[in-house]
């Protein structure tokens, strides 16, 4: 009954191409990431606990030399990935991003979201590509699985804190305002613009109806191709309205499901 479809056209040169544009994604994040900042924290905003306990005390994570060395460690490890796809070369990657991430936030516990998607979904990839006895779809679909069911997942969260609520009432209108006023990446304030041109039931009917496309996002594995395209189109749509309307930026996630799009067409022969 449910027959997953996604990738059942793939061939073996879909996995190094996933691979290849995933690592790809991580290059493009570490082009673009504020790395400056970094060298502006000092101790007094760390947490003493966990790992923290055991490397606070080195003086030299807090100098710009060590870190101008460790994004060069980044970006050498993350390129002879791409180039040679050796899984020892990306586990190392991700230990290491995972250690830079932790040290942005203070060692607090926790990364940000969107990193973490990406982050997980990489991992699960390479892990998922190593069966030498596994098919082409079943090697790819652990990490598209991964990656949709956090979309469902979002969605369910907010029907259960906020349903009817948060739909019939002009907290959406809300939202895109106080966006609009905080500091983003060009001023943008076309959220704001929106709402005074809009009527708020309007913005929210299309907040729910975007909410139900998250929340059956997982059943895209049993679906058609077009069907799959089509809603993969509609949550990238989704995405940039949010950075134009509101200023936050999902850019890996974007960027992760154009490739999805690209490696599940009808025909992969082309690859």
């Amino acid at each position: 009954m449910f027959k997953t479809k996604i990738f059942n056209k793939a061939n073996p040169k879909s996995i190094t191409i996933a691979q290849r544009l995933t690592g790809l994604i991580w290059l493009q994040y570490l082009l673009f990431d504020n790395f400056k900042e970094i060298i502006f924290l000092r101790k007094g905003t760390f947490f003493n606990r966990g790992l923290y306990n055991f490397i606070g005390n080195f003086d030299f994570l807090f100098s710009s030399n060590f870190w101008n060395s460790f994004r060069i460690l980044l970006f050498t490890i993350l390129v002879l990935y791409i180039l040679k796809l050796n899984h020892k070369h990306f586990f190392i990657f991700l230990v290491l991003i995972y250690f830079y991430e932790m040290f942005k936030k203070g060692f607090g516990g926790h990364i940000d979201h969107r990193i973490t998607t990406l982050f997980l979904f990489t991992l699960i990839l390479n892990i998922s590509v190593q069966g030498k006895n596994q098919n082409t779809q079943t090697s790819l679909v652990p990490p598209v699985c991964f990656f949709f069911f956090q979309y469902t997942c979002i969605g369910l969260a907010r029907l259960i804190n906020g349903f009817p609520e948060l739909f019939r009432d002009d907290i959406f209108s809300r939202w895109l305002i106080q966006r609009s006023m905080r500091p983003n990446y060009f001023e943008l304030q076309f959220g704001q613009l929106l709402v005074e041109n809009i009527e708020g039931i309007y913005l929210s009917s299309l907040f729910l109806i975007l909410t139900f496309v998250e929340l059956f996002t997982i059943l895209l594995l049993f679906t058609g191709r077009k069907i799959m395209r089509y809603a993969l189109v509609v949550h990238i749509l989704a995405h940039l309205s949010i950075f134009i309307l509101m200023g936050i930026n999902f850019t890996e996630n974007v960027l992760i499901l154009v490739m999805l799009i690209y490696l599940d067409r009808e025909n992969n022969d082309s690859l």
